[in-house]
């Protein structure tokens, strides 16, 4: 694309001023040059781009400080400061840690009681009250659920047997139990 403001393309006096045409291709000067003929009249100046400079390019880069010279001071305070990102990261993997562990434990955790351990508890309560070996046997398998309450079946060696309401206290498997008349 040219700019419209700049020359047509077209051959032009060299702007180096060496004798000879050199082709401007509408936006830079090119590599392309043709000799001038000696009878040739060189183009009206009107037809010279009149902004006829050899390219120029920038370029960006950054600034290498020569061995001796100061850095700028901000570059120091940064090499300073290097831990703070270090810590930060190392906070913000410790708060996921504990999100997902939050998260595991509230969806992921039991949702059933321990009936065995409830067995075990009452059977070394009544041992210790009645003197003798009591067996305890309460359902396979019950909800973890504050207030809610089953039965188990205490029985001793002679197969005397009595009932055993268990209530739940919280949904932590906290049980209080009472014997049956």
């Amino acid at each position: 694309m040219t700019d419209p403001d700049l020359p047509q393309p077209g051959w032009y006096p060299d702007p180096s001023g060496a004798p000879a045409l050199r082709w401007w291709n509408g936006v830079t000067w090119s590599d392309a040059t043709h000799p001038l003929s000696p009878d040739a009249e060189a183009p009206a100046s009107a037809s010279v781009p009149p902004t006829a400079p050899l390219p120029t390019t920038q370029v960006w880069a950054p600034v290498v400080p020569t061995p001796g010279q100061e850095e700028p001071p901000v570059a120091e305070a940064v090499k300073r400061r290097w831990w703070i990102p270090v810590v930060a990261l190392v906070a913000l993997l410790g708060l996921a840690g504990l999100a997902v562990s939050a998260l595991v434990g509230a969806l992921g955790g039991p949702t059933r009681l321990d009936t065995g351990a409830v067995e075990e508890r009452i059977a070394a309560d009544l041992t210790r009250e009645i003197g003798r070996p009591i067996t305890v046997t309460c359902p396979v398998s019950v909800a973890l659920r504050a207030g809610s309450s089953f039965t188990c079946t205490a029985s001793d060696e002679d197969g005397n047997q009595a009932v055993i309401l268990v209530r739940q206290t919280n949904d932590r498997g906290d049980v209080r139990w009472t014997r049956q008349p």
